[in-house]
């Protein structure tokens, strides 16, 4: 080998760099852009589950406090046991927080995010 030759190389190094340091940067600014569409579709799609999920419970809730009221005489006391019920149901959320929320949501964006491979099936 040449001192030309070991020059030229040196002399392509800086260039091979920039040229590896330019394909890692857009490598990650696609990898951020799928975790933010992806992120931002589930958040999305979340939302507009629990907004129906919310109203259906509302809808249900009047009706069987409603029933509740016609059964006992009273709407105020069918309303007075529907609300005991979704206090109750409250403190047990509040409670067991950790278990029902906090574990399965670290779990699942966990699995988002240290996702290797990107799947084409979705």
């Amino acid at each position: 080998m040449s001192v030309l030759s070991v020059k030229e190389t040196f002399e392509e190094v800086p260039t091979k760099a920039n040229s590896a340091l330019n394909s890692q940067v857009a490598y990650y600014k696609l990898f951020l852009f799928r975790f933010i569409a992806k992120s931002s579709y589930g958040l999305i799609t979340l939302f507009v589950v629990a907004f129906a999920g919310l109203l259906i419970l509302f809808f249900l809730s009047l009706a069987g406090a409603y029933a509740i009221g016609e059964a006992l005489g009273s709407n105020g006391l069918g309303f007075a046991i529907v609300g005991a019920f979704y206090i109750l149901v409250a403190v047990l959320v509040l409670l067991f927080r950790k278990r029902l929320i906090e574990r399965p949501l670290l779990e699942k964006l966990s699995e988002i995010y240290f996702k290797e491979e990107p799947d084409d099936e979705e």
